[in-house]
């Protein structure tokens, strides 16, 4: 059986909530790039992921580790496995990952987030991950 783990962190809740706000926003203002909002969601789950495997040896600074990881991988990865470069493809990926903020996970002060937590965060962003290459690949729109 399926068990739906709730992300009872206030944080992490407001991060899914916002980069889901922000991808269904791009999706309704450029519908003619709808690929747009799974780069958003995409850059939202590397940090959040970034943020879950790294905020306890990093702390606060897990969630901006987070961003500069998207902003390379997103540069590697359009330039070899994406087609051709699109910088604004990378553009949007790295907005995705600036709207999370990874705050309370990873910057209190008793020694980082809780097992229990990370894993939390872990598994919402992989299955954000995976929403976001679905859909990428799912809609066949876009260059």
């Amino acid at each position: 059986m399926l068990e739906v783990v709730s992300p009872r962190d206030r944080s992490l809740h407001w991060d899914l909530i916002t980069v889901v706000a922000v991808a269904v926003a791009g999706q309704i203002v450029f519908q003619d790039r709808a690929d747009w909002a799974s780069h958003v969601l995409a850059g939202g789950a590397l940090v959040i992921i970034a943020d879950a495997v790294l905020g306890r040896r990093l702390g606060a600074w897990a969630a901006t580790m987070g961003a500069m990881i998207v902003l390379g991988l997103g540069v590697v990865l359009e330039l070899t496995l994406s087609g051709p470069f699109d910088p604004s493809d990378v553009a949007f990926t790295l907005a995705g990952a600036l709207v999370v903020t990874g705050r309370g996970r990873s910057g209190d002060t008793t020694g980082g987030p809780t097992a229990g937590v990370r894993g939390v965060a872990l598994a919402w962003g992989v299955g954000l991950l995976v929403v976001a290459v679905y859909y990428r690949y799912g809609i066949r729109r876009g260059p």
